[in-house]
């Protein structure tokens, strides 16, 4: 799957993927003009390092589609889905179907689900079918948003649940947990251990960061190089772009 950005869209976004896309050769950006518009849209709830990830996650599916991708300024559910009404829809109106990308911190699955539900009602889109897969990190809506024109919204939560080891369940974690079986397992304990909170748990955000630009790198180029570390710490990503 090939990516087009959707103004309006932060700048960093572009500058990512394009820079994902070329240092790991992904030629993950979609050329210009299209033969015809995207019927997807990616909208990215949190910002980094989502950008990066999606990049690759959809560069895994191969194939001659292509998904439109942005994210706005603002984060969370509620504004993703005021600004899909409002903004994106209007702007591109062969969407089928949007995934929200946005991170699980401490919150439980029904309630980020509920939140969604509320968001959608809010602003005008009539639920007509909901349902969850991926053991609940992926909720679905079926929804009409004016007369006789419907969408599909997957909102795809990251996160693990390793609730134990992490103090908040974020994109971050899926790297850290990928860069374990890259940089080595006693390697990542220690840095772990270095970004603990007061309750002994330590910062995915802090300790991804941690990690040297060269290391950060190596992650990603193994994520290219072997599919089966990207499909098995990515699968409600992978899922949701199947």
């Amino acid at each position: 799957m090939m990516l087009r950005l959707l103004e309006p869209v932060v700048k960093r976004v572009a500058q990512h993927i394009a820079t994902i896309s070329r240092k790991l050769r992904l030629n993950v950006l979609a050329p210009s003009p299209l033969v015809g518009p995207p019927d997807t849209l990616i909208i990215l709830g949190d910002g980094e390092p989502d950008d990066y990830v999606m990049a690759l996650v959809a560069w895994a599916r191969d194939g001659k589609k292509t998904a439109f991708i942005t994210r706005p300024r603002e984060t969370g559910i509620t504004n993703a889905i005021k600004l899909l009404k409002q903004v994106y829809l209007p702007k591109a109106l062969g969407l089928r179907r949007v995934i929200v990308v946005i991170d699980r911190h401490r919150r439980s699955l029904s309630d980020i689900a509920n939140e969604a539900l509320g968001a959608l009602r809010q602003h005008g889109f009539e639920i007509l079918r909901q349902s969850e897969s991926a053991q609940g990190w992926l909720k679905e809506f079926t929804c009409t948003w004016r007369p006789e024109a419907q969408i599909t919204i997957l909102v795809l939560v990251n996160g693990m649940g390793k609730d134990e080891i992490y103090a908040e369940d974020t994109i971050e974690v899926h790297l850290l947990e990928a860069a374990k079986h890259v940089l080595g397992q006693e390697a990542m304990e220690s840095l772990l251990r270095e970004a603990k909170d007061e309750c002994g748990r330590a910062d995915p955000e802090r300790a991804w960061h941690s990690l040297s630009r060269k290391d950060r790198w190596e992650v990603f180029n193994a994520l290219r190089k072997r599919r089966d570390l990207l499909k098995s710490v990515f699968k409600q990503h992978d899922h949701a772009m199947r």
